[in-house]
């Protein structure tokens, strides 16, 4: 459990028991307040903090021996997805989680919240005014309509989508270069190749991406060899064309086997679901293109949504939350964040990944550095302590301290503010916080090894869509 404490910031809404069974997967719900607690037989109250709700338990509630784990989680940033013509919900939500159903007596549920009724006429809500019936003219009009326009076939809410179908093409490169020497590591290290000397490895891209060796910064093609991408250093290759290899096999590239090493880093990075549903919603216009991307084509609509969905941000929203139940079931081994960007990647949706990416990669290294993002200030922006204590101020508990699990708010509003300097340059950006990250003291970047595979992924968003869609 103690992975999940230090990313307290994206506690599951699901099961706790879940969670803890599942270390390695990426979190999902901002969460404002939780607090967790175990009451017995004699029954007792649970209060969250800093705030005027509380549950209470009386005596009994239990049998004898047995004990009520009760967690009470209050989202500050409610799910768009929960709205709709028929329900709007409140912040703070409220999730109550009980640990055992064997209950014997009733449970309390106490919520104080406060508000203000405004009488002036500058808070009232004016209601629309009606446009004039003229009721002489009204009936004779609407049977013209009824004449004049022939009655089409439904269209059904499962009909196909007009977005590019993913199918499995040859990935065409021009550059490949040959080892001059073997290198092999003990242990492997992720998203850096292995290779013998003689070797001949694909390479993506003639562009190098930068990063810091055992004493300076080095410069690295991505390569592709037998069946996996990774970094291979630019001196230990010789780059040769298509025309001089001799043996294409194990550098054979397919855009379904890009797509796989691409996504690869999205299984472990942390993410923020509410913040996901947003940026999804926003930019993906065809709930049936998603689900059936997601594959979930044969699914209707009825079966996945759980509430009232009119409009198409409001389904694909459902789409979502489909993806997001499946992947946190027992037993399964599906990431979200990982599906998700696989579906989206079979959809062309490219510059929506893009932002993923980079939304991604400030949230995870910020929950990655925690107590650490102070030196990273001081090396990127030269931040004084005056500053720093800016960033952290607003995220100080009672204690007047920014606790430790609380640690990765400043971390985030920095690297936040750090990152709007790029704009949409986010290989850029990705690329200066990897080198940035390289030169602190006792690198993350050494034993977390995620950004470096995001950083190929970013790298390698363009040849896949040349490959994959290139009549786009």
């Amino acid at each position: 459990m103690a992975w999940l404490s230090h990313r307290q910031l994206t506690r599951s809404c699901l099961d706790l028991n879940l969670m803890s069974q599942s270390p390695g997967w990426a979190q999902t719900q901002a969460t404002g307040y939780q607090v967790t607690c175990k009451v017995g037989h004699a029954g007792g109250s649970v209060q969250l903090p800093a705030s005027k709700i509380s549950i209470h338990l009386p005596e009994g509630h239990v049998p004898p021996g047995e004990v009520q784990e009760v967690t009470l989680k209050a989202k500050l940033d409610p799910p768009p997805g929960l709205n709709n013509n028929y329900m709007t919900t409140m912040s703070p939500l409220l999730e109550v989680v009980l640990s055992n159903i064997n209950i014997k007596e009733g449970i309390a549920l106490e919520m104080k919240l406060a508000g203000e009724v405004k009488s002036d006429p500058l808070s009232q809500v004016p209601s629309p005014p009606a446009a004039p019936i003229r009721a002489e003219k009204r009936v004779p009009r609407l049977t013209e309509k009824q004449i004049e326009m022939p009655r089409s076939p439904p269209i059904t809410e499962e009909s196909a989508s007009d977005s590019l179908k993913f199918t499995d093409r040859p990935v065409n490169l021009q550059c490949y270069g040959v080892a001059l020497k073997s290198v092999f590591r003990q242990p492997r290290v992720d998203y850096l190749l292995e290779y013998f000397k003689g070797d001949t490895v694909a390479l993506l891209s003639r562009e190098t991406v930068k990063s810091v060796g055992n004493s300076k910064v080095k410069e690295w093609y991505i390569g592709f060899l037998r069946g996996r991408t990774g970094l291979v250093h630019c001196r230990n290759v010789k780059l040769i064309t298509a025309d001089q290899v001799i043996d294409f096999t194990g550098v054979r590239v397919s855009t379904e086997v890009l797509l796989d090493n691409m996504t690869l880093p999205f299984k472990k990075l942390t993410y923020m679901y509410s913040a996901i549903q947003t940026l999804v919603t926003e930019h993906i216009t065809s709930w049936r293109g998603l689900a059936d991307a997601l594959g979930y084509s044969e699914l209707p609509l009825d079966t996945i949504t759980r509430t009232h969905a009119e409009t198409e941000a409001d389904k694909v929203a459902c789409v979502l939350e489909k993806l997001k139940e499946d992947c946190h079931a027992d037993k399964s081994k599906k990431k979200f964040l990982h599906e998700l960007m696989v579906g989206l990647l079979k959809m062309d949706s490219v510059n929506l990944v893009a932002r993923l990416i980079q939304n991604t990669v400030i949230l995870s290294t910020a929950v990655e550095l925690g107590a650490r993002w102070r030196e990273l200030a001081e090396k990127t922006d030269k931040l004084s302590s005056a500053q720093i204590a800016g960033y952290e101020a607003p995220h100080r508990g009672k204690s007047k301290e920014v606790g430790a699990q609380a640690m990765w708010k400043p971390a985030y509003d920095f690297l936040y503010s750090w990152s709007l300097r790029y704009g949409d340059s986010y290989r850029d950006m990705i690329q200066d916080l990897h080198l940035v990250l390289d030169k602190m003291k006792n690198p993350a970047t050494r034993q977390w090894r995620q950004l470096t595979g995001a950083l190929i992924t970013a790298n390698c968003l363009d040849i896949f869509r040349a490959s994959a869609y290139p009549n786009s």
